[in-house]
């Protein structure tokens, strides 16, 4: 396996490529529902495309008077080529028009695949984005993991007990880290699985010392064909965002990853894996596996093209709904390539409904200072 610590381009995006990065071909409906704002999520790809791409975004960016001519110049300022095509229709329909583009997807699952085919396995990738399904997998690969109870109803939880207090009970279904509840007690307990819908799992609470990070692989092309390569390593702050490099990246933790990603590859989940890994002391547990593109992947690809070496992500609520009022104020603390420090605009259509998602480069005080200012002029 290449030893390679950045990311190289994506299979999607060598050549032309068509971006449709919506979740809603990701996610259940109502997790959607739940989630404001999250609808205009996918418009975070730009960042990461090429001169020449097309993005597909939600046609409320244009309607709703947002556009795209301040994001394009604030990339241009930061010294970010992106695409200048976009079609303000996310159905996957669109996709047809550009027959010879490749497609870039959020997640490579088989509503996708049933407009574009290709060699990725999308019943397994979307098996993968189930919590039960992949602890099952590393329970029979030997990778550990927290102890674990994968449950098929809430019926059936009710008829279970968990071994030791406090757990979380988590949705089986990806839900933008929400339907993760903490029980104390029996009576909590009761009450957490009736507001889970599907599949659960009662897991066991690591220590508070434990350390969160997020392992992330993906498929390079290459002359002999698809090559699976390592990628960066973030560490995850609750409540907070990810934070690159990390203060820990054991070896003994890559040898682990290695095998779990070598196995999905071999039966073609492709493009962006990300394992959530939690390290307490010497010992480690696979907390679960993203077969997509993440929050990570959105900043560490700019990142990346932008010669960063020091970055976190962060997520700010903001009252304004365009960048109007606060432009003169982001344009002073914007990402300058001589002193190696600012910010990176990357989920920016969320304004919309009050909320951005930031790249911020510098070192980590830096970075505070950065963070602090945006915080009071731009929120």
């Amino acid at each position: 396996m290449s030893k390679r610590e950045v990311f190289p381009v994506t299979i999607a995006q060598a050549g032309r490529c068509i971006h449709n990065h919506t979740p809603v071909y990701a996610y259940p409906p109502k997790i959607l529902a739940d989630v404001p704002g999250v609808v205009y999520s996918g418009a975070r790809v730009l960042a990461s495309t090429s001169v020449g791409d097309i993005v597909q975004l939600n046609p409320d960016i244009r309607d709703k008077g947002l556009g795209t001519a301040w994001i394009q110049a604030h990339y241009g300022r930061v010294g970010l080529p992106v695409a200048e095509n976009f079609v303000f229709d996310e159905s996957l329909e669109v996709a047809g028009q550009y027959p010879n583009a490749n497609l870039s997807v959020l997640l490579y699952g088989k509503r996708v695949s049933n407009v574009r085919s290709g060699s990725v396995n999308a019943t397994l990738t979307e098996r993968m984005h189930d919590k039960n399904h992949f602890i099952k997998l590393c329970m029979e690969l030997g990778i550990p993991v927290p102890e674990t109870q994968c449950v098929d109803s809430v019926e059936q939880a009710f008829r279970l007990r968990p071994p030791q207090y406090p757990v979380y009970v988590k949705g089986a279904a990806p839900a933008f880290g929400r339907q993760v509840i903490r029980c104390n007690s029996d009576e909590e307990f009761k009450v957490a699985i009736t507001k889970i819908d599907g599949p659960l799992q009662i897991q066991e609470v690591l220590p508070d010392r434990a350390i969160f990070c997020n392992f992330q692989y993906q498929t390079d092309e290459t002359e002999e064909g698809p090559m699976l390569v390592r990628g960066v390593v973030t560490e995850k702050r609750v409540g907070y965002g990810n934070i690159f490099p990390t203060t820990v990246n054991p070896v003994y933790i890559w040898l682990c990853l290695n095998s779990l990603a070598r196995h999905l590859f071999s039966q073609d989940v492709k493009g962006f894996l990300t394992f959530s890994v939690a390290i307490v002391d010497e010992r480690f547990y696979v907390l679960g596996c993203k077969p997509r593109w993440t929050d990570t992947v959105y900043c560490s690809v700019p990142a990346t093209q932008l010669g960063i070496t020091e970055w976190e992500s962060v997520r700010v609520a903001t009252r304004h709904t365009n960048f109007a009022p606060i432009d003169t104020a982001i344009k002073c603390l914007e990402y300058n390539p001589t002193t190696r420090k600012g910010i990176v605009i990357i989920n920016w259509a969320t304004i919309l409904s009050g909320k951005l998602g930031l790249l911020v480069a510098g070192k980590p005080a830096e970075r505070q200072e950065i963070i602090a200012t945006f915080l009071a002029t731009c929120t």
